[in-house]
């Protein structure tokens, strides 16, 4: 994507107001944003009303767990396979799954097994599409390595046969969602007035902190600047495991329990503004940090739930409860000290704040991104989390730098997948630019793919 066709943020809302899109590909277009945790997947917009209806989320993607599960041999429902959404909809039993991921790290490195899951949502919940006349419109992470690449072509070209595919950082979509998510909001990002209607930000620092890892993804002038690109190897299955181990350790064992764990995880913990006070508090008796969750029976619940412990006397003693203190704040404290585990990395604020300094030389320009910091990502989601990384990232500012904010999305799970969306509505010439159709794949080959998809 050169400096002449890189994005123009504010045309694209000029585009909006006169209602001008321009027609290129002819194929219909699905877009997948295929997550280490979960595959956000529907349609591209075929009006400007559902572009609107997808920013607020009145039209919303299906979101469909990216793994296959199978209960263990010693189990009651032993031999019993979930595919995708089919755990949540068939499966009676969340103990003692065992889970098969496509993806690790951040990469699909078993194609064999993301083909299923992908075939299994094409027939289910596509089914009147024709996939040889449709364009694939995939997102992709930083720096995947090129037999990865090469493999997703393969699987998308000859095991599918797309019509064509298309590819952009799942980084740059979630900071071009957000754009069309607040275009009706006042931000620091947009705002009108009647001597200049549209004004609009070109650059940000995006923080992507999702299942697999954590990304900080600088643009500039709408192009990324992938010589600042920075990755830590914490992610939300990370964050899992490690809850995992400690409850283990301390109480009861769970090391085999990952779905559950997950979704303690999920509801009890939270980002502590202030850390090191907060562990002190939790080492007294009658620390605030306690918090009981009722464990799954499988007859009753098939989750668990919180304890409400206003009435001791109420609760009822062939409950299984687990109560948690200090480790509600310590598993999300990784993500901003991989060091407590040993991680030899720095931390998400003091990344981003390296990345600035150190990548962007223009005093104006690292003040930009200082105040245009957005944070994606399902590990957003944490209570707290914007506000320890404005905390956090201050004291590293220059004396030139006057204001430091932090955007968050209404909905970071699917901020990528609504940025896809509008991206293939307003930017349809960018985005064939991103393009490969099935009979140049065929007559070229991967190292097509491979030129088309490093630009974006």
């Amino acid at each position: 994507m050169t400096s002449q066709d890189s994005l123009d943020l504010a045309r694209v809302f000029m585009a909006q107001q006169q209602g001008y899109v321009s027609t290129s590909s002819s194929a219909q277009t699905l877009i997948m944003d295929n997550g280490g945790d979960t595959i956000k997947i529907g349609l591209a917009p075929s009006s400007l009303n559902e572009v609107f209806d997808q920013a607020r989320e009145v039209k919303r993607p299906l979101i469909i767990p990216n793994m296959i599960a199978k209960q263990k041999a010693s189990s009651a429902t032993s031999g019993s396979m979930f595919i995708g959404d089919q755990l949540e909809s068939d499966c009676e039993c969340f103990a003692s799954l065992l889970f098969r991921r496509p993806i690790e790290r951040g990469y699909v490195v078993d194609c064999e097994t993301q083909a299923i899951i992908w075939d299994y949502i094409f027939k289910t919940h596509f089914s009147s599409l024709s996939i040889s006349e449709t364009r694939l419109f995939l997102s992709h992470q930083p720096f995947t390595p090129k037999t990865i690449q090469k493999d997703l072509c393969q699987l998308i070209f000859e095991y599918f046969g797309f019509k064509e595919y298309a590819s952009i950082s799942s980084q740059y979509l979630s900071f071009f969602g957000y754009i069309n998510e607040i275009s009706d909001e006042k931000s620091p990002l947009y705002s009108l007035d009647t001597t200049n209607p549209v004004k609009i930000s070109k650059s940000a620092l995006v923080v992507d902190s999702g299942f697999s890892f954590s990304h900080i993804y600088p643009i500039i002038n709408s192009l990324p600047m992938k010589a600042g690109i920075q990755r830590i190897d914490i992610g939300g299955k990370l964050l899992t495991n490690y809850l995992k181990e400690v409850v283990s350790n301390r109480y009861y064992d769970m090391m085999e329990e990952t779905y559950l764990m997950n979704l303690v995880k999920e509801r009890l913990c939270y980002v502590s503004k202030n850390f090191l006070k907060d562990l002190h508090a939790a080492s007294f008796s009658d620390s605030p940090l306690f918090q009981s969750y009722v464990l799954p029976d499988y007859r009753h619940s098939k989750t668990g739930y919180l304890l409400d412990t206003s009435d001791a006397s109420s609760i009822d003693p062939e409950l299984q409860i687990l109560t948690l203190n200090n480790e509600r704040i310590a598993i999300p404290e990784l993500l901003f000290n991989p060091s407590d585990i040993g991680l030899n990395q720095a931390g998400i604020a003091e990344t981003c704040a390296r990345t600035i300094l150190t990548n962007i030389k223009s005093p104006v320009e690292q003040s930009i991104l200082f105040d245009t910091i957005l944070v994606t990502g399902g590990n957003s989601k944490f209570k707290n989390f914007k506000e320890r990384l404005l905390q956090e990232i201050r004291p590293f500012c220059p004396q030139e730098v006057k204001s430091v904010t932090v955007l968050e999305s209404k909905n970071p799970i699917t901020l990528c997948w609504r940025g896809a969306s509008a991206f293939s509505f307003y930017q349809k010439r960018q985005l064939d630019q991103c393009t490969v159709k099935k009979e140049e794949y065929e007559e070229v080959g991967f190292e097509l793919c491979e030129d088309r998809f490093k630009q974006s």
